[in-house]
């Protein structure tokens, strides 16, 4: 007889009462995708957060005339965004550097120290998918080479343009207009002198392919009103200067000139492949015989299994008044030719170990330069995220 009231009760009342009916029978099904809601909806919110570290573990002996460092420096990066809306975002890179061992130089800045630095801490607007607006603290490298700054980051502003990157063909463009200051963000100016400036400007065109990558662009680029503290650290890494003081040295020649950066790699095949990299920098307010340089580099990828084995070999030569030395790659600085050699075994795309070398002499004599021998060891994690 029971077998007959439940499709009775479902024809008279609909099958709205068989749900509520079953419901002390079936609770779990609603209470599934209640959770599985609200997990999409944390999910939502995770995303707009992202962050991406690595480790670096490094020793260094570097040797000349007048300088002797044997240095172990561990570094850590933090790269972290966070997205305030669909095209708004928040971006802050702080490293934090370690540094023992010990170091004879003739100036303490030459020695590296221990430090906390901003690779970038700035709020990037993205328009019409191709323009770019980004304004606090910049990172340089990202539009300009070693040969005119390492690990610098100025506070200013950069609006840049670029096609859709989905294309194999691309162009992309720069304006910015920014402060040079110290790696801890101060101008380190006097009370009478101005602030400095470096504004640049740029262009550039890359192709992309399954076998080859090429891209090339040429930059625009001056300093104004560099502080005499800057010019006597630069006289020392072989910039021009009047005078050897720091209180009032100033620099013999200005900075305004271009940088032409070139990159191609290819894929010979799934195994073997080359990178070829040339940048060459000319100041155009500076004498022909002591303002340009350059430099070129090979490498060579052998994948074999998990691991990446790349020899590199570079080559560079930087007139005296080619750039602003303090800013230079201090693995090259100005009014220096020599090379430097790398060998490097990756492991899947979780760390990467190296050794490496070089040499480099002076172009011009110099009471403050000799030639000089670098070499390196060290372990780097890739970048992993958090």
């Amino acid at each position: 007889m029971k077998s007959w009231i439940l499709p009775i009760l479902c024809l008279v009342f609909g099958p709205g009462a068989l749900a509520q009916s079953s419901h002390s029978i079936l609770p779990l099904a609603p209470q599934n995708k209640s959770t599985q809601t609200i997990n999409a909806e944390k999910s939502e919110e995770e995303s707009d957060f992202s962050g991406v570290w690595n480790l670096r573990l490094r020793g260094r002996d570097t040797r000349d005339e007048f300088n002797q460092k044997t240095l172990s420096i561990l570094r850590l990066d933090l790269q972290m965004e966070y997205k305030l809306m669909e095209d708004l975002a928040l971006n802050l890179w702080p490293a934090l550097k370690a540094v023992s061992g010990h170091a004879q130089t003739d100036s303490d800045f030459e020695a590296n120290k221990s430090a906390l630095m901003v690779r970038q801490a700035s709020a990037d607007w993205r328009a019409l998918s191709v323009l770019s607006l980004s304004g606090g603290v910049l990172n340089q490298p990202t539009v300009h080479s070693s040969l005119l700054f390492d690990e610098w980051a100025f506070p200013g502003f950069r609006m840049s343009a670029e096609t859709d990157p989905k294309n194999s063909f691309q162009a992309t463009s720069f304006v910015q207009s920014t402060v040079p200051t110290s790696q801890s963000l101060s101008t380190n100016t006097r009370d009478f002198e101005p602030t400095p400036s470096f504004n640049s400007l740029g262009a550039g065109l890359a192709y992309e392919n399954s076998v080859l990558k090429v891209r090339t662009r040429l930059n625009y680029f001056e300093f104004r009103n560099l502080p005499s503290n800057l010019a006597f650290q630069s006289g020392l890494l072989g910039n021009s200067v009047k005078t050897s003081n720091n209180l009032d040295a100033q620099f013999t020649y200005g900075y305004q000139g271009l940088e032409s950066i070139s990159e191609a790699r290819i894929n010979w095949t799934n195994g073997f492949g080359t990178r070829l990299d040339f940048v060459a920098i000319r100041n155009q307010s500076a004498p022909s015989d002591l303002n340009q340089g350059y430099s070129s580099q090979v490498s060579f990828d052998f994948r074999i299994n998990k691991m990446i084995l790349t020899p590199s070999y570079q080559f560079f030569r930087m007139e005296p008044d080619a750039t602003v030395a303090s800013f230079v790659d201090d693995r090259i600085d100005t009014n220096r030719v020599g090379y430097r050699t790398r060998m490097s075994l990756q492991y899947k795309k979780k760390f990467r170990v190296y050794v490496g070398g070089g040499e480099r002499d002076v172009l011009f004599q110099s009471s403050a330069q000799s030639r000089e021998r670098i070499y390196d060891l060290g372990l780097e994690t890739l970048d992993a995220k958090f």
